[in-house]
């Protein structure tokens, strides 16, 4: 199990949910406006909350802020 927290030492960290866009051949972008997307704070514990979202396909983007380094959390599935 990874803790987001390893990466980032000492920092507080943020998770942003993108929109993310898949075409016919399985190719895809995904876009982020981090005043509009859901956005949560990482806790100590390496925990973080993100409710009231819609159904559709997204990335998670974390780091201490948007413009650094994502980290690949691989598929998630929300139920």
């Amino acid at each position: 199990m990874t803790n987001i927290q390893d990466f980032w030492q000492e920092t507080s960290l943020s998770v942003y949910l993108a929109d993310y866009y898949e075409n016919d051949s399985g190719k895809g972008f995904f876009t982020l406006d981090a005043y509009a997307e859901p956005a949560g704070q990482v806790d100590e514990d390496g925990w973080f909350v993100l409710a009231d979202l819609a159904p559709g396909n997204y990335v998670l983007v974390v780091g201490p802020s948007p413009a650094d380094q994502s980290l690949d959390l691989g598929e998630i599935r929300l139920k």
